[in-house]
């Protein structure tokens, strides 16, 4: 009974979405560019798929929400199609856009993650107009060494997406 009991336990807390809501300062690389993300996005984890990151970004003014938020979207053909990346410990990460009236239509302007810690302890956003590349955005960071700093510890993190 005890066992059965810590089991259903186990399964409520894993499914238990993983919520983060915090500010950062970003920099890019060569210092010329910073910004203020205001970020409020929940880790939703699974069993037999891969965890998935939805919520907002709030970049110097403007929302960003995740695409996964504001529409379904399928990340494989089934069941068999998702357990191996489970297996594989991936994420889906999904970009985040203004939103729009229809969402069919491509986005104009969008933020993909280039890479984040658990805990957005690091990060790393691209922004996006016009499917050309903007900016590169490192954080915690306010100067360009801070930049640099936050990209050595992106490398040395193992569950970084």
């Amino acid at each position: 009974m005890f066992i059965v009991l810590l089991f259903i336990v186990f399964v409520i807390w894993y499914h238990m979405p993983i919520h983060i809501n915090k500010s950062v300062s970003l920099s890019t690389l060569d210092g010329s560019k910073q910004a203020e993300a205001k970020i409020d996005v929940t880790w939703h984890r699974y069993f037999f798929s891969p965890t998935e990151l939805k919520g907002t970004i709030i970049l110097d003014g403007t929302e960003y929400v995740s695409i996964n938020k504001l529409i379904n979207v399928q990340y494989g053909n089934g069941f068999f199609d998702q357990l191996p990346s489970k297996f594989r410990n991936e994420r889906n990460v999904v970009d985040f856009v203004i939103p729009q009236k229809n969402m069919a239509e491509p986005t104009k302007e969008d933020i993909r993650i280039g890479g984040v810690g658990d805990k957005f302890e690091v990060i790393f956003l691209i922004v996006s107009k016009d499917r050309e590349d903007l900016y590169e955005f490192y954080g915690p960071a306010k100067t360009s060494e801070e930049a640099h700093n936050v990209l050595e510890r992106m490398k040395k993190i193992k569950n970084l997406y």
